[in-house]
């Protein structure tokens, strides 16, 4: 099992790696395996890096995780632990906003993970999970899924046409889909970056606004433009594209 904190990750301080030990499960505990998107479970902190088992219990009661993605590895090898951690990151992050509809910038939630064991990858399992708790370390006593639908779309899911409120600077996975007439931004396209260098562009936010000032002038859009641009973080593991978005009036 490896755990990584959201917020530890961006400052690339690494967590616990699964170690290759498959301990015996005592009778009341469950494999991280055998839990399911929306069950909630507590597990004792290890002395080592390897988690014993992990104890399902009703979401209502008093309990520390809750399961909300489930996701197949892209790693080709058990210790590829900079795949996993870019895969939590680009995986994980939305799905949590999108699961409680809150942003992690609220800072109410942050996720952990989990990895097949050594065993488990030898049999063939490329599973990994992604668990929610709660920030500031409390108990939770009810599932952190949203009481109502979310409307939170993964940012990298946005097409053409649709409208949102403006998000957080900071951490933006997902944003809140809003009608247009309501809305603080439209979705107008995207274009690449046209570097190629693995060096981040110094220069990305001039970069993206003059690209996206020219999508504008060529589409003959209305309106200031904005973008959301590929982090540091996106850019290393090989995003480049920038998203053109049209400041709509407040």
């Amino acid at each position: 099992m490896v755990k990584w904190s959201l917020l530890v990750a961006f400052a690339l301080i690494a967590g616990a790696c699964a170690s290759s030990g498959e301990p015996a499960l005592h009778d009341h505990l469950s494999k991280f395996a055998d839990v399911s998107i929306g069950e909630c479970f507590s597990f004792e902190e290890p002395e080592s890096t390897t988690v014993s088992g992990v104890e399902i219990t009703d979401c209502a009661t008093p309990h520390t995780y809750e399961l909300f993605f489930l996701g197949d590895t892209a790693a080709t090898e058990w210790a590829d632990v900079d795949t996993f951690r870019s895969e939590a990151v680009a995986a994980c992050a939305p799905a949590l906003e999108i699961y409680t509809g809150k942003p992690i910038a609220d800072r109410l939630y942050d996720f952990a993970y989990f990895t097949p064991s050594v065993r488990e990858w030898e049999a063939g399992v490329r599973t990994f999970g992604c668990y929610a708790f709660a920030l500031d370390g409390s108990q939770l006593s009810d599932s952190v899924l949203a009481v109502s639908p979310s409307r939170r779309v993964a940012r990298r899911d946005l097409v053409e046409g649709i409208c949102f409120a403006e998000p957080s600077p900071d951490l933006v996975f997902t944003v809140e889909v809003e009608d247009c007439s309501e809305a603080d931004r439209e979705m107008i396209g995207s274009v690449d970056h046209p570097s190629l260098s693995d060096m981040y562009p110094v220069r990305m936010p001039d970069d993206a606004q003059a690209l996206c000032d020219t999508m504008f002038s060529e589409r003959s859009v209305t309106g200031s433009a904005t973008y959301f641009a590929p982090s540091p973080t996106g850019w290393a593991n090989g995003e480049r594209t920038i998203q053109c978005l049209r400041v709509l009036p407040g």
